[in-house]
């Protein structure tokens, strides 16, 4: 099974925030794939920062696997 999970930042110090998520989560999920990072405009809503993002791509065995929560973080989007 696959799992793809998008992360991103707007605030502050964007890539160093990515990277604090790409760490935490290679804490709990060993052999990640993870994209480079691209920066793209905010869309919709009230004027914002621009946005870095990142994906990440785990391959299990596991149907369902738990990540970690940080109080920061949503899941916008879940696919099977």
């Amino acid at each position: 099974m696959k799992a793809v999970i998008a992360l991103g930042s707007n605030l502050e110090n964007r890539k160093l925030n990515l990277d604090i998520a790409v760490t935490k989560l290679e804490e709990v999920l060993r052999n990640l794939i993870v994209s480079k990072y691209i920066e793209t405009k905010a869309v919709g809503g009230p004027v914002q920062p621009d946005f870095n993002g990142c994906c990440i791509v785990k391959y299990s065995n596991a149907l369902i696997f738990k990540l970690p929560d940080y109080g920061h973080s949503k899941i916008v989007g879940v696919r099977s």
